[in-house]
């Protein structure tokens, strides 16, 4: 995994909350999830999980492979002393962590490196844009003209710059790149959208026991004026920053 160094995307995706990134170390810990350890003042990366996390001592430990007896973890002090960062993912997002000077320590489950508990971390989306959900009782949708007459969809997810909608079992998949000009978009809270859409991507996603089969596609935005994609822009960010306080919320109660 990839040391993201952009500062432009760094500057976007800072989470500045201690108890977000205490939460979100914890979620990785309970989940063991992969992590990848690049050190300040070395070369070698190397993959691990993390050991534990101490309340009391302010301590984040992480599994060290690359220690095995006193004598590697001497080696490995020099270049953990200028600490490091740490990558991961969660729920589909790059995160890292800014980590202080490490020490290695000797545990009864293993080598690890111990140090303080980071204050600043980034959490990176793959999308360009930060998309929203939808609550299904908010009916956000979007009404196209097509060859079958007028249709509404709801909107499974948006941002500023597509959508994605759920296909009904008797609607006619669109193929990709066919586009739809002066569609109507309702989303609550903000007067009636018009824009092009675009799709880009249609995926049919497998019948399982007692669960049909769905189809999805995925649609580009285009043509909003300024003020209705600013309108939208407002939407979203206020629906971010739900998201985000009710991250830290999850956290105080974690």
């Amino acid at each position: 995994m990839d040391l993201v160094t952009d500062t432009a995307l760094l500057a976007a995706g800072i989470v500045a909350h201690p108890l977000e990134i205490a939460a979100s170390l914890r979620r990785l810990n309970r989940h063991q999830t992969q992590v990848f350890y690049y050190p300040h003042r070395a070369t070698p990366t190397w993959s691990s999980t993390l050991h534990s996390i101490d309340d009391a001592r302010r301590e984040l430990r992480v599994f060290t492979p690359r220690i095995s007896n006193r004598s590697e973890a001497e080696s490995v002090r020099t270049g953990a002393a200028g600490g490091g960062t740490l990558v991961s993912e969660l729920d589909g997002a790059r995160v890292q962590f800014l980590l202080d000077r490490f020490e290695p320590q000797r545990h009864p489950e293993g080598w690890v490196l111990a140090g303080e508990l980071p204050t600043r971390a980034w959490r990176l989306q793959r999308r360009a844009a930060f998309r929203v959900r939808p609550s299904h009782e908010s009916a956000a949708i979007v009404r196209v003209r097509t060859p079958e007459g007028l249709i509404d969809w709801q909107i499974e997810d948006i941002s500023e710059t597509g959508l994605c909608i759920r296909l009904d079992d008797d609607a006619t998949a669109p193929a990709i790149g066919t586009t739809w000009s002066n569609v109507l978009m309702e989303i609550p809270d903000i007067e009636l959208l018009r824009a092009d859409l675009e799709v880009r991507w249609a995926v049919t996603k497998a019948a399982r026991p007692g669960i049909a089969s769905s189809r999805w596609i995925g649609l580009t935005i285009c043509g909003l004026e300024a003020n209705q994609a600013q309108l939208l822009r407002r939407w979203i960010q206020e629906h971010q920053a739900r998201f985000a306080l009710s991250k830290r919320l999850d956290a105080v109660l974690i």
